[in-house]
């Protein structure tokens, strides 16, 4: 009972980057002197509830003790990426009902969270900004607040300022005076075609998460043609990509082609990228059905 405690505790603290010192024999999975990974492995018996799906390079997984299962030498542009469905379709995971009965969206959208190098000093519309806080999930999304409703249009106008921890590091609030940098996800087949499956919201960012090394969220909804259309297309033919973009279609054009002129661009491997489509689900909001009627 009390190894069990000391593992529990030992494990707290190591979720909050503390070592405790009597924690005795350190396992080699956990050794790492910039930390280790706290999910599930062979033989441990207790351990955090990761519903993420992970890619790392191999010298991430060596800093941080990652699973070996989770390096894959494909990935490019990014030192590790974690993907899982997410809520946030209009705001709030919407609901309505259909035919007499309750019908919500769900987890419907796609969250990336992406640990960057520090130093690839990426073009952003703030980037004085050090920590943003995007995400729409709280219990004030349940309440139509007339004065949040307005906003958008005193910001612009200079009668509304920000408090600390909204104002975006790569992109602008509410477009003003412009989008900004923003990120899309695309389809790449053969290394050469693409489509472009959804645009990605910067959800959070924190520089210097670890030493040298930022953490950028990104997630947008899935429900548009283009990511049900990846999933016809025959496995091991094609992978994807998330680039950064301040002028898409003007640089994209519909070539087919991944022009080298973007302000960065990660690469997905193949088998991480097969694990999100069949870990994404499809759907629209249900008011888009009502709509529609």
């Amino acid at each position: 009972m009390m190894q069990l405690i000391i593992r529990l505790l030992f494990l707290s603290f190591a979720i909050m980057g503390i070592v405790p010192i009597f924690a005795g024999q350190i396992l080699p999975e956990e050794s790492c002197q910039d930390g280790y990974y706290t999910g599930a492995r062979e033989g441990r018996k207790n351990f955090s509830n990761d519903k993420y799906i992970w890619v790392v390079t191999p010298e991430f997984a060596k800093r941080f003790c990652m699973p070996p299962e989770f390096v894959d030498e494909e990935l490019k542009g990014a030192e590790a990426i974690a993907f899982k469905m997410s809520t946030r379709t209009g705001g709030i995971d919407r609901c309505a009902i259909i035919d007499g009965e309750k019908k919500c969206s769900g987890d419907k959208e796609l969250r990336f969270d992406i640990f960057l190098r520090s130093d690839l000093n990426l073009p952003a519309a703030n980037p004085e900004v050090k920590f943003f806080d995007g995400s729409w999930d709280n219990a004030g999304w349940h309440i139509a607040s007339k004065e949040r409703g307005t906003r958008a249009q005193r910001y612009r106008k200079g009668e509304y300022q920000l408090p600390p921890g909204k104002m975006p590091h790569f992109g602008n609030p509410y477009f003003h005076p412009d989008r900004g940098n923003y990120f899309i996800l695309i389809d790449v087949y053969q290394g050469e075609g693409n489509n472009a499956l959804v645009g990605l919201d910067e959800w959070r960012y924190e520089a210097e998460w670890a030493e040298g090394i930022d953490l950028l969220t990104l997630q947008g909804s899935e429900a548009g043609y283009g990511f049900q259309h990846s999933k016809n297309f025959l496995p091991g033919t094609h992978s994807a990509a998330i680039i950064e973009a301040n002028r898409f279609r003007d640089k994209m054009g519909w070539e087919g082609k991944i022009p080298e002129d973007f302000a960065h661009t990660i690469r997905l491997p193949k088998v991480f990228y097969e694990k999100v489509k069949a870990a994404a689900t499809v759907g629209r909001d249900p008011l888009y059905y009502l709509q529609q009627r």
